[in-house]
Formats: structure tokens, sequence, C-alpha cells
């Protein structure tokens, strides 16, 4: 680590290390972060030993973490970096990952459209357990600077199984907007909402009441003028896209976009194809402007959209969504995957959405 960081010339303090006894049991590791956490302390590093998914070493921390200590965290399995290869690698990704927890920018993307005005980039995702026995987790992330590179996040665990409609939401809104005036002396004017994982079918049921929640929370905070445009994002979708010549199709360049002959001519909707596909057929992922009163060119959010796709910071690339999606299905499975076991998911300390915004569960 300090190899990596003295190389990017970056300003670090001595990190306090302990042993912990105790070997796979969870209780000698919970105890001596009991003993070890103080004021002041910015990030806990654990080297545990096991296989991942094989122990519940892992799950049993991080529900110690999320419930008792607002404190970021950062787990490395042992077998991961005592075999020796890619370490720096590995280690330097490892750094990124602390850098974004503790509210760092690692990279970003310039000239995002909308960002004249003070806007806001909202994400919305629900976990649901592939077990009965487990509640649904609903999650929000929303951008509070003008390059959507820190987020402030919230989740909430529903009290219906397999819940995907929210009541929540209206307070998540709230929170985020009052994040956002905090950050910035001022509420948003504008906000573009992604939505995750909602059906055709479900969108009436479903997209309608969130969209009246969110006009609600606006309402609330005498955000009446403020414009929103909510968008319905899908990548399991049929459609496939060629590029290339006919008799030599090959797939469609990375940024490729079509939103005119193959969209419903009645819906507002587009075509995004953000990632190489280095082996198979790309698949896009298809956006549906479901509420709109924003009312710009269909060219800005399709720019905005595919830039969103690059500020990832598990990936040194772009990925099929919108980073702000990724984030909330990342804080949603962060709580859900918890749950189990006779418990129910844990619901995260209020300190870390009291705390300056910062992606803790990447």
């Amino acid at each position: 680590m300090k190899q990596c960081l003295d190389q990017v010339n970056y300003e670090y303090g001595e990190a306090a290390v302990y042993p912990v006894k105790g070997g796979m049991r969870s209780d000698g590791w919970i105890k001596e972060l009991k003993k070890q956490l103080k004021d002041g302390v910015q990030m806990v590093v654990l080297i545990i030993p096991g296989q991942k998914g094989k122990s519940s070493l892992y799950d049993d921390i991080k529900r110690f973490l999320l419930t008792e200590y607002p404190i970021p965290s950062q787990v490395v399995l042992a077998n991961t970096i005592s075999k020796g290869k890619n370490l720096r690698s590995i280690v330097s990704k490892i750094l990124i990952q602390m850098n974004a927890k503790l509210g760092g920018i690692p990279w970003a993307v310039d000239n995002l459209p909308f960002m004249d005005k003070p806007t806001m980039i909202c994400g919305l995702d629900v976990f649901h357990a592939t077990n009965l026995g487990k509640k649904s987790v609903l999650a929000l992330s929303a951008s509070v600077n003008n390059s959507a590179t820190i987020y402030w996040s919230t989740c909430v665990v529903q009290d219906d199984v397999g819940q995907e409609a929210s009541n929540n939401l209206c307070k998540g809104m709230t929170g985020a907007c009052e994040a956002f005036k905090k950050a910035n002396g001022a509420y948003p004017a504008q906000i573009i909402f992604y939505r995750d994982g909602v059906g055709e079918g479900q969108v009436e049921g479903i997209c309608r009441a969130e969209i009246n929640q969110i006009k609600q929370a606006l309402g609330g905070l005498s955000l009446a003028d403020s414009k929103l445009m909510y968008i319905n994002t899908s990548k399991r979708v049929n459609t496939r896209l060629f590029g290339g010549d006919v008799g030599r199709f090959a797939n469609p360049l990375p940024g490729t976009v079509v939103d005119a002959q193959i969209t419903d001519k009645d819906v507002y909707e587009f075509y995004l194809v953000s990632v190489a596909a280095k082996q198979g057929m790309s698949t896009p992922t298809r956006y549906t402007v479901i509420y709109d009163t924003i009312g710009t060119s269909p060219h800005l959010i399709e720019s905005l959209t595919y830039k969103l796709c690059f500020t990832y910071y598990n990936v040194s690339g772009a990925i099929k969504e919108p980073s702000v999606i990724r984030y909330a299905h990342r804080l949603a499975a962060l709580v859900g995957e918890r749950g189990g076991r006779g418990q129910a998911p844990p619901q995260p300390h209020i300190g870390f959405e009291q705390k300056d915004p910062a992606l803790y569960f990447i």
C-alpha cells in the first residue's frame, strides 16, 4: 500500500495494525473491533481467513460494522494477497475503493449535460432475496456535486417480503434533497431519476406511484418548480443490435444509441450499448422516459446516460447501466445479503447518512 500511495504522491497516515486471535470465529474479531474503534478512526481494513461465501465471518463482521459503527470498512481475503500474484494491481484497486468510501473522487467524466443548473441524479433499486425468509431492501443513491461523483445514499428494509413498490421513497427523496442543499447551498433545480428493474407490465403500478412520491417530497420542501425526469432502465431485453455490413456483422461500438425505427413511436425511449462485448453478442440497455418536465433534447439525456456508465469505482471502464443505479444496487445487496439464518436484514447506522456523503458500501 505504501508503494502504491508513494507512486501517486498521495498523502496518508500510518495505519495502526492489530492482530486478531480466534481464526474463523467472528466473536474474536468483533471483540477486537470494539476495543480499537475510537473517535477519529476513518477506515477499518480487515484481512480475514477463509473463502468467500464459505463461512459466516464476513457476514458477521459486516453486519456488526453496518449497525454499530458508521465507519467505512474494507474486507480483504488473506488468500487473495498471500499468493503474491498481481499484488500491486490488487492493492491499487483496493485503494481506489477505500478512496471512494472516504468520499474521494478516483476519476470523473467532464462536460456532463444538464449540469449548468443545480442537478441531482438519483438511482433506485430493490433487493429481493431468493428465499422467502428475507425481506426486500430498497436503496436510493443521489449525487450531490456537479460531476455526479459524490453520492448521498439511504436504504430501507421493507416490511413486506418481495415488495417492489415502495412507500418509503418520499422520505428518502426528502433526505436526498436536504443533503444536496447542505453540499451546494440550494435545493436541486432539476432531478434526473433512474429506476432499475421494473418490467413493462409493472410500470403503471410501480413507476407511477413512485413518481407521485417524488413529487410529494418536492412539494413538502416547497420545490414545486423543480423539474423531474424519471427513467425506467431495463437490462433484460431481447433486442440485439448489429454493426458492420451485411454478411459481416459485428457488435456495435460502445456508445451506440438507437432511438428511432425499432422503438415504440408512442413511447420516449432509447437503446444504448455502453460496453464492448469481449465474447458473444453485446446486449443493449433500454431506457424509457416515463415522466419528463425538463423537456430538453433526447440527445442530452442519451449523452448523460452514457457518460454515467464510466463512474462506477469498482470497474475501471464502462458498465451496462449508469453508475448511480449500480451504487443503489450495491447498497441494497450489501444489506439484503446480511439477512437470513433467522435474522432480518440489518438497518445501517444512521451515522452513515449524517456524515459527509461517501460510497461506504461499494
